[in-house]
């Protein structure tokens, strides 16, 4: 009865078990302990995994006469810990019954049990959102987030922090946020080793940073293992930037132009750490004769990179604000249109 056939246990000081015949009786019970992964068996006088032959193996647990039809129990103490974590363990139990004429029966069909001794707790991993990652598309109904873990996991949580808040967590079960206390929303492990959790869409706010964490448990027995992932932090932003041009009139006529300058901002992140969120601001130039400036030449539209500075916080607007500009290194070509 201990341990349970393909249970995982963290702590194993005995093994126990029943006898029972029918009619003569409960002689003995005998068995034998296997490590699975070199197939050794227990040795009751070495007190280690070094009796290579299974007909060698059996040693006894109860002695003492016990009527027919009446069930007996049996117990072997394990000295010390021989177990060794993440290997599996097979034992097998034999009664003898008491008759003597002409000789005992040994039972045949021996009762097997396979265990895993397990210490290490299955750690989850995020696999999507990236790390630091923005997400720029309109999420729909439902987002995934998604990673992996060991095959013995049989439960993934996963906290997720809207950190504009402070200590604000979704609970997708009322499709709301909350204050403490902490909220862990179950995922599905949809696989051996995968798991995944669709949070609705209602979590998610543009311009705003996000933090998951995660949890794995495993079923060891008698105290489950537990461990934690990474935290994993990234953007939630579609809202997108604007850029302006400076100085120039649609319809002008310029004798000259060394320079081309103008103006981009972007929504604002909380994080300070952060700062804007723009990346950077591109034009093109475009020729009605010769087609696009590459740079060095004419040709198909080329985007031309600006110097862009780091740009100002606008509270009031709630954006980042920037300059940019650029020298087009060109010779303007007389009577054409830019």
């Amino acid at each position: 009865t201990m341990p349970a056939n393909g249970a995982r246990y963290g702590s194993i000081a005995k093994l126990n078990g029943t006898a029972w015949d029918l009619t003569a009786g409960v002689n003995s019970v005998d068995i034998r302990i296997k490590r699975n992964s070199d197939g050794n068996y227990w040795n009751t006088s070495s007190s280690i995994f070094d009796i290579a032959y299974a007909t060698n193996a059996w040693f006894n647990v109860l002695s003492g006469d016990v009527l027919g039809n009446a069930t007996t129990s049996w117990v072997y103490a394990v000295p010390g810990n021989p177990w060794t974590s993440g290997i599996s363990y097979e034992t097998q139990s034999r009664a003898r019954d008491r008759v003597t004429i002409l000789a005992a029966h040994y039972e045949t069909a021996y009762t097997t049990v396979t265990f895993t001794y397990d210490l290490v707790a299955p750690t989850p991993v995020i696999t999507d959102p990236a790390v630091l990652s923005y997400i720029t598309a309109p999420l729909g109904p439902q987002t995934t987030v998604q990673g992996t873990i060991e095959t013995d996991a049989t439960l993934v949580e996963v906290r997720l922090k809207d950190l504009t808040q402070g200590a604000t967590y979704w609970n997708e079960g009322t499709k709301a946020w909350q204050a403490n206390p902490v909220v862990w929303n179950t995922a599905n492990i949809y696989a051996p080793g995968f798991w995944r959790l669709l949070v609705s869409s209602g979590a998610w706010v543009s311009g705003r940073k996000y933090e998951l964490y995660v949890k794995g448990t495993d079923s060891s027995i008698p105290t489950a293992n537990v461990a934690y992932g990474l935290f994993r932090n990234f953007w939630y932003d579609v809202d997108k930037p604007t850029g302006t041009v400076l100085g120039l009139t649609d319809g002008a006529i310029l004798a000259g132009l060394s320079t081309i300058s103008g103006t981009a901002w972007d929504t604002s992140h909380f994080d300070p750490d952060v700062a804007t969120s723009l990346d950077k601001v591109e034009i093109s130039i475009y020729n009605s004769g010769f087609g696009y400036f590459t740079g060095s030449g004419w040709s198909v539209m080329t985007p031309l990179a600006t110097g862009l500075n780091e740009g100002t916080l606008n509270g009031a607007q709630n954006r980042w604000e920037h300059n940019w500009t650029i020298t087009p290194s060109t010779g303007w070509i007389n009577n054409y249109s830019y």
